[in-house]
C-alpha cells in the first residue's frame, strides 16, 4: 500500500464504505461507534466516579476560619495645613507642632497589616505558641504548631524555618481598600485548630504591631525631647540677652534707637517661647501615644470554628471526574474511528508517521529549550 493511499484514507474513517456518503455518513459512522461502545461510555465514567470518591474519604480533609479586621487609622494633620492655620492666627506653637508632629499618629494602611501579618515575628510568634491539649486529634501531645506539623529536625533554627514554610501555605490574606478591611483565611485539619490558629494569629498580630509602635513611639520621643532642650536653651539665651538689655538701659523708652533693640530682642523671646510651648505639648502628645496598649484595629469577624469543611468538595469532585471521564472515552472513540485506518499495513504505517512526528516534535522541544537556555 503506498503512503499516499494512507494518507487520504486515515484522516477520513476506518470504514470505506462511509467515505462515499460525505459527511453525513461520517457523523452516522461515529455515532453508530458510540452506541456500540455504549457499555465503555457508561461504565468507565461510574468507576471513575466511584475512584474519585473513595479518594476523597482518604485525602485530609481542611477547614477554613476566616477573620476580618478593619485597622483604625488615625487622623493626624499635616505639617502644611497646621502651618496654614497657624498663619491664620493660630500662633508659631502650631507651626511647631506640625513641623515636628505631622507624621507622627499618621494613618496605617492595609498593605501596612497584610505584609505585618505575613512577617517572621507573626509566624514564630504563632508557631511557639502553646495548644490548648488535644486541639489536634492526629498529635493530641502537641504543644505547638512545630509539634503539629510533625517537625523535628534537631535544630530550632531549622524546625522554625520549614513551620514558616507549612504555615505559609495554611494563610492567605486579602485586602479591600474600598470598605479598609483586611481578611486572613486560616486552614487547617480540624475546626478547633482553625479556631486556636485563627485567635493565636490576632494575638501575634497585635503584638507586633505594638511593638513595631513602641520602638517608632519610643523614637520619636527622644527625638520630640532634644529638640525641647535645644529650644529650651534658646529660649534662656534669648531671655538673658533681654535682662541684660533691661539692666544696662533703665531709661530706653526715652531713645528711639533703645525701643528698636528693645523690641527686636522681645520679639525673638517671643518666638523662641512660642517654639518651645509647641515642643512642650507635642513631647506630651508624644509620651501620651507611646503609652497606649489599645489595638489599632476592630475586629469584624473574629475567629470561629467552622461547621463546613473546605476540601474536599465531594460531591463536585466526583461530578467533575465523572464528566471528564465520559469526554475522555468518547474523545478515544472519536479519534479510534476517524484516524486509526482498518487495515493492518495502514495502521502500521499510520503509526510509523505518529512516531515520527513525536520525534520531531520532542527534538524540536529540545532545540528550543536548548536556545532558550543558552540565552539566558
Amino acid at each position: 500500500m503506498s503512503d499516499e493511499r494512507i494518507a487520504n484514507s486515515a484522516p477520513r474513517t476506518g470504514n470505506p464504505d462511509f467515505v462515499a456518503g460525505g459527511a453525513p455518513a461520517i457523523i452516522a459512522h461515529g455515532l453508530v461507534r458510540l452506541m456500540a461502545s455504549w457499555r465503555a461510555i457508561v461504565i468507565v465514567p461510574i468507576v471513575t466516579a466511584c475512584l474519585a470518591a473513595v479518594v476523597t474519604l482518604i485525602v485530609p480533609v481542611r477547614y477554613e476560619s476566616y477573620v476580618s479586621v478593619v485597622p483604625q487609622t488615625q487622623s493626624g494633620t499635616s505639617a502644611l495645613g497646621q502651618a496654614a492655620g497657624a498663619l491664620g492666627g493660630g500662633g508659631l506653637a502650631a507651626i511647631a507642632q506640625g513641623l515636628i508632629g505631622g507624621g507622627f499618629g499618621s494613618g496605617i494602611s492595609l498593605d501596612y497589616f497584610a505584609a505585618l501579618a505575613v512577617s517572621r515575628r507573626v509566624y514564630d510568634q504563632v508557631l511557639t505558641s502553646p495548644l490548648p491539649a488535644g486541639v489536634d486529634p492526629s498529635r493530641p501531645e502537641a504543644r505547638n504548631l512545630i509539634d503539629v506539623y510533625k517537625i523535628n529536625t534537631g535544630s530550632a533554627q531549622e524546625d522554625l524555618e520549614r513551620g514558616r514554610k507549612a504555615l505559609s501555605k495554611a494563610i492567605s490574606v486579602a485586602t479591600y481598600a474600598p470598605s479598609g478591611m483586611l481578611t486572613f483565611g486560616i486552614r487547617a485539619r480540624t475546626a478547633d485548630l482553625a479556631l486556636v490558629i485563627g485567635t493565636l494569629w490576632l494575638k501575634a498580630l497585635n503584638d507586633a504591631n505594638q511593638a513595631v509602635r513602641d520602638q517608632s513611639a519610643e523614637a520619636q520621643v527622644g527625638f520630640i525631647q532634644s529638640q525641647t532642650e535645644a529650644s529650651r536653651r534658646r529660649l534662656e539665651a534669648a531671655e538673658d540677652t533681654l535682662r541684660v538689655f533691661y539692666e544696662a538701659n533703665r531709661t530706653w523708652q526715652s531713645s528711639p534707637a533703645l525701643v528698636f533693640q528693645e523690641g527686636r530682642l522681645h520679639r525673638r523671646v517671643d518666638l523662641a517661647q512660642s517654639v518651645y510651648v509647641g515642643l512642650t505639648q507635642q513631647l506630651e502628645q508624644a509620651r501620651i501615644t507611646a503609652a497606649q496598649d489599645v489595638p489599632v484595629f476592630s475586629i469584624v469577624d473574629p475567629p470561629n470554628a467552622p461547621a463546613l469543611r473546605t476540601f474536599p468538595k465531594r460531591f463536585r469532585i466526583v461530578l467533575l471526574t465523572g464528566f471528564l471521564a465520559g469526554v475522555f472515552v468518547v474523545g478515544v472513540l472519536l479519534f479510534q474511528t476517524y484516524f486509526i485506518p482498518a487495515d493492518a499495513d495502514a495502521r502500521a504505517a499510520a503509526a510509523r508517521s505518529v512516531r515520527s512526528a513525536l520525534d520531531t516534535t520532542l527534538q524540536d522541544i529540545g532545540a528550543t529549550y536548548r536556545r532558550l537556555v543558552r540565552r539566558s
